[in-house]
């Protein structure tokens, strides 16, 4: 070997090139010219007096030495990284990214506002908010796409892992003038014949509203189906009929003198979890976000 230093650039393109197998594509990684990666191998090479490639038909072919060479680089890479992505957890709660996704019935006041305080205290956060079904939250993490998804939806798949975040019970919206606003608390016998809003088809919470009604043979009429609570609670703002919803989002219309919400028994309980991708390193950042929501969410309390 010869006594010139080797460089950590020169390293970096030997790596690239092994990495990539073409001098063109080691030279976009590095955001530099090919030639300027062709005299960076060059001069490696002669700092340690190997030939490291040899040219087959217009490609660079690495040699026995290379190859050696290139374990150990590796080696040293992964290290770097891993030092690296230290230093930004270290950093983490100052600043960084993180990626969010929740369904509607949270992600429409309660995530935002907590995202807006988190925020205030971390102006160089960098947050991604997705507001969107709790299946599609679902989905989202399975794929490793968030960091954190909040969703009703109880997960058991290996590439996620799930903590309780919190449980509220379904509460009945009304217009602010209809006679059922008179009472404290509403059972099924009290909705029969009432014109009702319900959920789609196949959703989980409209199976469990139906199944209690079904099974006191009590009837309503059903005038629309709605997606989300959001919508539910704004035909029943509008005159359209009652319906039975979520506590959150059933507080958020209530607040604005928009309709009457009343507990309705026997209970339907909403279970809220937080989801985590296994498969894609949970940051303190994420850590810091997670504990302030469990801390701070709590479900409105109608009495």
């Amino acid at each position: 070997m010869n006594s010139q230093t080797i460089t950590p650039r020169q390293i970096e393109a030997f790596k690239a090139i092994m990495d990539t197998g073409l001098v063109t594509a080691a030279a976009e990684r590095m955001h530099v010219s090919q030639p300027a990666v062709s005299k960076l191998l060059a001069s490696l090479e002669h700092a340690m007096g190997l030939t490291l490639f040899v040219r087959v038909k217009k490609r660079l072919q690495p040699t026995a030495e290379a190859t050696l060479l290139y374990r150990e680089v590796d080696k040293v890479f992964v290290g770097l990284q891993q030092v690296a992505g230290l230093a930004r957890e270290i950093k983490g709660l100052r600043s960084g990214e993180m990626s969010i996704a929740s369904l509607s019935t949270l992600g429409h006041e309660h995530v935002p506002r907590l995202v807006a305080q988190f925020f205030k205290a971390k102006p160089d956060v960098n947050i991604d908010l997705y507001i969107t079904s709790a299946d599609n939250v679902v989905e989202l993490a399975i794929a490793q796409k968030i960091d954190l998804g909040i969703t009703s939806v109880l997960v058991d798949h290996p590439a996620v892992s799930t903590e309780p975040l919190c449980t509220a019970h379904a509460v009945c919206v009304m217009p602010n003038d209809h006679p059922l606003a008179a009472k404290s608390v509403l059972a099924p016998r009290d909705l029969q014949g009432e014109r009702f809003i319900s959920f789609m088809q196949g959703s989980r919470i409209r199976h469990a509203i139906d199944t209690i009604f079904e099974r006191r043979n009590i009837g309503r009429k059903t005038t629309a189906q709605a997606f989300a609570s959001q919508s539910a609670c704004s035909l029943v703002a509008n005159g359209f009929g009652i319906s039975i919803v979520d506590p959150f989002t059933a507080q958020e219309y209530a607040q604005r003198g928009m309709l009457a919400v009343r507990p309705f028994r026997p209970a339907v309980t909403y279970h809220f979890h937080m989801l985590f991708p296994r498969f894609r390193h949970r940051s303190l950042l994420t850590n810091e976000f997670s504990r302030q929501l469990a801390l701070t969410i709590q479900a409105p309390d109608f009495g």
